[in-house]
């Protein structure tokens, strides 16, 4: 059994229907707006896979005041989810395991299992409200949802993490570590090349410095990421006057949707305002949020991808600017550095220090620069 909501938009439902593909029988509890209402589970048998979905929104009549009543605290309808979920497991008690896929799905799987005989296995893919050695600005950290999510992670199982950096947080917040295996998430058919990286890359170069009115000569550094404090991109603008001081054509293109910090709003006005303080204000470019159809497109322009995170448990961009052939430099506490590392698709950097960023940056780049370069024929 997987339990996962949003499936259709996650790489969730690659592990199903692989799963199916191997001769396993995969019953699979989500959500879609496919089913007609919040009371009844639609059924559906799509790739092998069978699929019991509940509306994402719609609540069950008979259970509608009692989600009001919780709503302040556990959101907009506890008991429907609760309801529909313990319904999947009645209807598929005959599984083996379930996969549940997040803490909050995991608080209401731990709940029924208190009415229920089954074994199941919590995949864990963020860090929000456990106690480590962690801050920045809006961090989710809810003393009742810290003992929550503790409860669920000690009462499953198993635990799956994503990465190392996922296990080592979850380690330092009190999860026994014997209880977890590091299972990293796969490549979604989705987000694999078809591209021929010799010829696409420098159409995808030349269409990007054309949409942006940037030179031949320029050196482009790029962050993929939602813009959220937790990614530590302060850091690469920090780095950036130092990098000018070498490759004076430098741009630092920042692509991603813009996050409002609890009590500090725009983190983008943030990091406009940290680019002044470092008299580079005019050399960042904010494309906005990047669609997954051109997603490649931009991370195959660039000379060097930077994932400066403070913490980050995985990371599709640094998989991404890999498969388009873009090199990192990325944080220690990004998860997918390790697997990076063995591929040889860049460097860690250990530490929050612009000058080590800005001396690996220009590695990257090349150093020093030949006239060539600077006149953009490198």
């Amino acid at each position: 059994g997987i339990v996962a909501p949003g499936i259709w938009d996650s790489v969730f439902v690659d592990t199903a229907r692989t799963l199916a593909q191997q001769g396993h029988e995969v019953a699979v509890y989500t959500d879609s707006v496919r089913a007609p209402s919040g009371r009844c589970l639609l059924r559906l048998k799509e790739d092998g896979v069978d699929y019991y979905v509940l509306h994402p929104s719609r609540r069950n009549p008979w259970l509608w005041p009692l989600d009001k009543l919780a709503k302040p605290v556990f959101g907009r309808r506890l008991f429907t989810t609760l309801w529909a979920l313990y319904r999947y497991f009645r209807a598929t008690r005959d599984r083996d395991i379930y996969l549940v896929e997040s803490d909050w799905m995991g608080l209401l799987v731990g709940l029924i299992r208190r009415l229920r005989r089954f074994r199941w296995v919590v995949g864990v893919h963020d860090t929000d409200h456990l106690d480590i050695a962690l801050d920045y600005p809006g961090r989710p950290r809810v003393r009742w949802m810290r003992r929550a999510k503790l409860w669920v992670l000690r009462s499953c199982d198993g635990v799956r993490a994503n990465s190392y950096v996922t296990r080592d947080a979850l380690v330092q917040g009190g999860v026994p570590a014997g209880s977890i295996t590091v299972i990293p998430l796969h490549i979604p058919a989705t987000r694999l090349p078809r591209e021929h990286l010799p010829s696409f890359r420098p159409g995808a170069r030349s269409q990007i410095l054309r949409r942006y009115g940037l030179p031949e000569g320029v050196r482009l550094l790029m962050v993929m990421c939602r813009l959220a404090p937790v990614k530590g991109i302060e850091l690469a603008v920090q780095a950036l006057p130092r990098v000018l001081a070498h490759y004076p054509n430098t741009r630092l293109m920042i692509c991603g949707p813009d996050r409002d910090v609890p009590r500090g709003g725009s983190y983008r006005a943030r990091l406009e305002a940290e680019a002044q303080s470092c008299g580079v204000g005019d050399k960042l470019i904010f494309p906005g949020n990047i669609g997954l159809e051109e997603l490649r497109l931009y991370l195959a322009a660039a000379d060097l991808h930077l994932a400066p995170s403070l913490i980050d448990t995985f990371s599709y961009s640094v998989i991404d600017a890999a498969m388009a052939g873009t090199r990192s430099i990325v944080s220690d506490k990004v998860g997918v550095a390790h697997w990076m590392l063995q591929a040889g698709a860049g460097v860690i950097i250990g530490q929050r220090d612009p000058l080590l960023w800005a001396e690996a940056i220009k590695a990257e780049l090349g150093t020093p620069p030949g006239p060539e370069q600077m006149a953009g024929t490198g």
